[in-house]
């Protein structure tokens, strides 16, 4: 199950590389695990073999061998421990940031439609989120499961070669009761989980919301209707939260009755066959504290497993938010045309059938290399038209075709590559500056980003910031001005190498000192490609060839 979600996001050549760190890491779970088995297992035999020596029930001990097996238990428990969770959690942690840069990568290459809901901080919030949790997927059940597992067959092993009677009469009931405790924990608390993890979400969205609209909810007077709300999803949160303590409560019992049954059976066991010498007393002293060792480690699967459910949610989270991209073009299939020229013939387009059109008869053209600006005052429908270019909606009526072709018949991801828009609100997530610029070219260097914020009339910014591009980024750039997400934006755009741009309002929020400069940068980064800059007044425009009013070919709504 894990495996499988990985493999959707990472390719086998790089889970081969953290493999071997996270093989070393489980070896040391292990090794640390049975070093706490030994150490136990050694102190009680010593004790009871010291005790059983100092009444004259048995013959003199050698006290060095044990006492020095103890420390040396002792002292690999603690090294072995120290290193696993060094090395597993590194590489964890490693994964999680490179799954969270594949993540909002492939948010990036969402249209434009799609992630008018992720802007809000709650969303984004939430994805990064759902990301972190995922490490418990593996920190959390898959690694302490099968360490436990390890080490079972190994105390099995022991009993085997040491009391072959105890696998059936102490062992064998104390695992049935444990898979009892799992199925307990897992299935019991499986739907519980789910909508809990759905649940709070929409519940903390719904707060967002009411804070964003406390002034129409009192001007209307529905406030009190509106805190009646929360407080029924509320309560029905807390009402699910006692639920799950219950069930873990139930599982966490049934797992120690487990393991404290398989103590009280291997005990009664030996001491009704010290008497015949089946079982000497010092190794059923060692027997008994080993599997009291056992019952320790069995504990943490099911808390484990119980909160599996709300790992599961977060991964399907995750990978609704950022689906798998359209396969690349097979061969001969539609390729991009050499001439990127766009062409809108007769668009019929409405977002609804009740709803008036945006527009009613609509042609554009665009050149190869042409730079068209098409402004116009809100309303009109210039950044429908943009939404139509990108073929993120398709018109009711007539076509868009680039280089001839309709813009549907290309694959999405070709799409994505050939062509670029910066949006009016541009998204940027909660990491380093260098991390947001690199969600365009993950490979550019430390010079290449300096560059593109240089051209985009950053470099003054960059040089007063005391981590440069290490600085972190508030969820919505919320420690930024408008201006400064805006250009770093655009920086982010001057990355990549489309044929096709769209801007919309690429100058707006900024002063006429950086408007100037990001003119500059911008007309020197489009030579060549064909560009349309949607704006609503003319003079906030980059060089272009021809300026458009767009009421002149549209009929409004």
């Amino acid at each position: 199950m894990i495996a499988g979600w990985l493999e959707r996001w990472f390719d086998r050549g790089e889970l081969r590389r953290r493999l071997v760190a996270l093989i070393l890491g489980q070896a040391l779970l292990v090794l640390a695990l049975f070093s706490g088995l030994a150490l136990l297992a050694l102190s009680g035999y010593f004790i009871l073999a010291s005790g059983l020596a100092g009444l004259g029930l048995i013959g003199m001990i050698n006290i060095f061998t044990p006492g020095a097996a103890i420390r040396l238990a002792a002292l690999t428990r603690t090294v072995a421990r120290y290193g696993e969770r060094l090395i597993t959690h590194a590489t964890t942690l490693d994964l999680l940031t490179a799954l969270r840069m594949k993540v909002f990568g492939r948010l990036l290459e969402r249209p434009e439609l799609e992630l008018e809901g992720l802007r809000r901080g709650d969303a984004l919030s939430r994805l990064t989120a759902d990301v972190d949790t995922l490490d418990h997927l593996y920190l959390g059940v898959a690694q302490p499961a099968l360490g436990v597992l390890s080490i079972s067959l190994l105390v099995a092993t022991v009993l085997w070669m040491t009391a072959p009677e105890l696998l059936g009469l102490a062992l064998l009931p104390a695992v049935v009761l444990l898979g009892l405790a799992l199925i307990v924990a897992y299935r019991g608390a499986r739907r519980l989980s789910r909508r809990q993890g759905l649940d709070y979400p929409a519940l903390r969205g719904l707060v967002t919301q009411g804070l964003e609209a406390r002034l129409e909810l009192r001007a209307l007077g529905l406030m009190d209707d509106f805190v009646e709300r929360i407080d029924a999803r509320s309560r029905a949160l807390i009402g699910r939260g006692v639920k799950l303590a219950r069930v873990d409560a139930i599982a966490q019992g049934l797992g120690q009755l487990a393991g404290l049954s398989a103590v009280w059976l291997a005990l009664c066991f030996g001491l009704s066959t010290l008497g015949s010498g089946e079982l000497a007393g010092p190794m059923l002293g060692a027997i008994v504290l080993g599997l009291f060792g056992l019952a320790e480690a069995w504990l943490q699967l099911p808390g484990a497993f119980r909160r599996l459910g709300q790992s599961l949610v977060a991964a399907d989270r995750v990978q609704a938010l950022a689906p798998e991209p359209a396969k690349d073009s097979e061969p001969g299939s539609l390729a991009w045309p050499a001439r990127s020229s766009i062409e809108l013939r007769s668009i019929r387009f409405a977002w609804a059938p009740h709803q008036p059109p945006v527009f009613s008869d609509l042609d554009l053209e665009l050149q190869a290399g042409e730079r068209l600006a098409l402004v116009g005052p809100s309303g009109l429908g210039k950044t429908t038209l943009a939404r139509l270019i990108l073929g993120q909606v398709r018109p009711q009526r007539g076509s868009v075709r680039i280089g001839g072709l309709d813009v549907h018949a290309f694959d999405e991801s070709l799409r994505h590559r050939k062509m670029a828009y910066l949006p009016q609100t541009p998204v940027l997530f909660s990491d380093s500056l260098a991390g947001n610029l690199r969600l365009a070219r993950p490979d550019a260097s430390d010079a290449a980003l300096h560059q593109a914020l240089c051209s985009a009339g950053l470099g003054d910014f960059l040089d007063a910031l005391p981590r440069g591009l290490d600085t972190w980024l508030d969820e919505g750039a919320s420690n930024l001005s408008g201006g400064e997400a805006r250009r770093i934006a655009v920086a982010r755009l001057l990355l990549t190498e489309p044929e096709i741009v769209i801007l919309d309002e690429p100058l707006a929020s900024l002063d006429r000192d950086s408007m100037e400069r990001l003119r500059l940068g911008l007309g020197a980064w489009l030579r060549g490609r064909t560009c349309l800059i949607i704006s609503h007044q003319s003079e906030c425009l980059p060089p272009v060839d021809r300026v458009v009013d767009l009421a002149e070919l549209a009929v409004s709504a």
